[in-house]
């Protein structure tokens, strides 16, 4: 290859990669500036058993300023179906997973909500879409654990979606063998409907994902919070009816997104998600069969 050949194949090459990165770039900026304007927004049924609801929280009555997204899934109703991200195949029993955008695993497994799911360490080379990371705290996915993290607390669901909190860490193998999907996290922020004093006391305002239930009534919540501390997060979905919930993953992991195919036009990216991540928790309803 003569040298103005070189140079021409470098021009080509170093035009091409400035393409990518405008067009990343402008990918990036639609996904942080085209979300709905719909806060606050009063709770509503998007699709059968599954309700959205936005808050302003400190018009809300909370002492933060930031927002709140929730989404309340009704483990009764017959057409809703969960989804844990199972560990990619490795060689090794520690659980390992692609990097992936909310709005990737949504569109892969049909879903109608996906939220990030648990910590995870950071990938060595950054936070590129489909490079490898390595889960931290224990998680289900059709009824296999991913690793045991001795260190997690785990919210649970058995087969027939009944939702549990453990009280011990790990979590013992009588609850290995029931549960069916869960989220691990370090802290239980919220037990029987108390805030806990630690969570209480941490001060600092950040965007957090949080999962709470509420096994007597069944119902389940996936939230995700901008600028309020880890106390009022978890003081939000009390007050919403939850009992028991766990903070995943927070700062720019946090995700809350939507399919377009949801009611009432309230599809979208509605916060976060600018940051692949290892781990998300999702809800799938199936069309009722005629």
């Amino acid at each position: 290859m003569t040298r103005q050949h070189t140079a021409s194949h470098r021009s080509w090459l170093a035009w091409g990669m400035l393409g990518l990165l405008l067009l990343w770039s402008g990918g990036r900026l639609l996904a942080n500036e085209l979300r709905p304007a719909n806060v606050p927004h009063p709770e509503t049924e998007v699709r059968p058993g599954l309700h959205y609801t936005a808050l302003d929280v400190q018009a809300s009555g909370y002492a933060d300023t930031g927002r709140a997204y929730l989404a309340r899934i009704d483990l009764t109703a017959p057409d809703v179906e969960l989804f844990v991200t199972p560990p990619d195949a490795r060689t090794d029993s520690t659980a390992w997973y692609r990097l992936r955008y909310p709005w990737q695993v949504a569109w892969t497994h049909d879903l109608d909500l996906v939220v990030n799911g648990a910590l995870f360490r950071p990938p060595r080379h950054g936070y590129w879409p489909f490079s490898w990371a390595r889960g931290h705290h224990t998680t289900i996915a059709d009824g296999t654990a991913s690793h045991i993290n001795p260190k997690s607390y785990l919210l649970w669901l058995t087969r027939d979606r009944v939702p549990h909190l453990t009280t011990e860490r790990p979590a013992p193998d009588s609850v290995l063998a029931q549960a069916q999907w869960g989220m691990g996290g370090l802290v239980r922020e919220l037990r029987d409907g108390e805030v806990h004093p630690r969570t209480q006391r941490n001060g600092t305002a950040d965007n957090y994902t949080m999962i709470a239930a509420c096994a007597e009534t069944k119902q389940l919540w996936l939230a995700a919070f901008q600028d309020v501390t880890r106390g009022t997060a978890a003081q939000i979905v009390a007050d919403q009816g939850a009992t028991d919930g766990l903070i995943l993953d927070g700062g720019g992991s946090t995700a809350f997104y939507m399919s377009h195919d949801v009611q009432n036009g309230l599809g979208g990216l509605h916060l976060g998600g600018g940051r692949p991540v290892a781990t998300h928790v999702g809800v799938r309803v199936r069309a009722a069969t005629p």
